[in-house]
């Protein structure tokens, strides 16, 4: 049993923030020491892509009410939801930030359809 289901207090997450700390900090130690400074289980291209593309400065407050979001509308719908990046991460033509305005909640079928495309015309999105 874990330390926390022994003692939920003792957890060093506090409720709501889905360990935004620990993030920042894996996220400092990454630029500073490279990919050996991750936990082995963080060491995957989409994860260490995601590290990147998430600024210092974001509010990952905002980040988690999509994936609240993407949550409440699996359990409403009964039809499983993801939280997909607008922009991708990765792609050769463009690269995405992980920041709120960059995501949204949707089928997860229609993002596995999606997969990691960009279609130009979507620069009308940012059109202001």
């Amino acid at each position: 049993m874990s330390m926390r289901k022994k003692n939920p207090s003792r957890s060093s997450v506090k409720p709501g923030t889905f360990g935004a700390r620990q993030c920042r900090l894996k996220r400092r130690a990454f630029f500073e020491r490279g990919v050996e400074a991750l936990p082995p289980s963080w060491r995957k291209a989409w994860l260490i892509q995601r590290i990147v593309a998430t600024p210092e400065w974001v509010d990952m407050a905002e980040i988690r009410k999509v994936y609240i979001e993407a949550q409440r509308l699996t359990e409403e719908t009964g039809i499983p939801h993801q939280v997909d990046h607008e922009v991708p991460l990765m792609h050769p033509a463009v690269c995405g930030l992980h920041v709120p305005w960059n995501l949204r909640a949707i089928p997860k079928a229609v993002n596995a359809a999606k997969s990691n495309t960009w279609n130009p015309d979507q620069l009308a999105l940012f059109e202001l």
